[in-house]
């Protein structure tokens, strides 16, 4: 994002489809929507309808940013105790690693329900690799 910040000039319109796709953290989000408007440019937020070139936008960017990360601290709180609770009945298999010949099988697109079996792991999985 760094690098794209750099290469903005005044009057661009910096448009995003959505807030977490331009930051993981408010501090982040303020700072990389300071520096857009220091180069006279403006923040656009499709989803949100945000228009950080007015006050209410600035003060909307502030809110649902803060709002986002709390959400995001929720859901990883949430998938820690999930897998603290499968651990303790012995159930966690813990990230699979995908080497050598089973890896070149998985990119040669060879049967997902194959492969599910040979790790162990839900057909799903398998589709998220």
């Amino acid at each position: 994002m760094k690098k794209y910040v750099r290469r903005i000039t005044k009057n661009d319109v910096v448009v995003v489809n959505s807030l977490d796709r331009l930051s993981r953290s408010t501090i982040d989000l303020l700072e990389i929507a300071k520096e857009i408007e220091e180069k006279g440019a403006t923040l656009k937020v499709l989803d949100k309808d945000i228009d950080r070139g007015t006050v209410i936008g600035k003060f909307l960017l502030t809110i649902i940013g803060a709002v986002a990360e709390l959400e995001r601290e929720n859901i990883n709180e949430r998938v820690r105790e999930g897998v603290a609770i499968v651990k303790a009945e012995g159930k966690y298999k813990g990230s699979i690693e995908l080497k050598g010949d089973s890896l070149n099988r998985f990119k040669m697109f060879f049967n997902k329900t194959e492969l599910s079996k040979e790790f162990g792991v839900p057909r799903v999985i398998i589709y998220r690799w």
